[in-house]
């Protein structure tokens, strides 16, 4: 009985499979498909020994812009759960509409860039836009 029981589920399974994929791929929300989109454009600092990357640009109304990342800002880390990553890797642990914390470093005063004040940002990612992404845009 166990037996026949087990060969039935064997047989059936691709098939249960198969429409549950369907099933959960209509059901997942429009902003969810594509790439990830933060709105900026980045750059390593040429001589810099640190693993940080300079914020050199942000797009209005852009996920980083709504969360109040600014031009001359340093995203120390990007983190997901327990995944920390920099803007370049950010396909490789994410998919739009995730809500990420960008962890940055922001000049306040006169003091060394290494001693500027940390803060973090929750930032929900967006889709990419329709038009080709200018080199060190997230």
């Amino acid at each position: 009985m166990v037996f026949v029981v087990l060969v039935a589920v064997l047989v059936a399974w691709p098939a249960l499979a198969e429409e549950y994929v369907t099933i959960a791929q209509a059901s997942t929300p429009s902003y969810r498909s594509g790439l990830p989109y933060l709105g900026i454009i980045w750059s390593r600092p040429r001589f810099d020994v640190t693993l940080a990357v300079r914020v050199e640009g942000v797009f209005p109304n852009s996920p980083a812009d709504w969360a109040g990342i600014r031009k001359g800002d340093y995203i120390v880390a990007i983190q997901k759960g327990f995944d920390f990553f920099l803007p370049h890797q950010l396909p490789d642990y994410c998919q739009a509409g995730d809500t990420v914390l960008v962890v940055l470093k922001r000049k306040t005063g006169t003091e060394p860039w290494w001693t500027y004040s940390t803060l973090g940002r929750y930032v929900r990612l967006g889709t990419r836009p329709n038009r080709p992404l200018q080199e060190g845009e997230v």
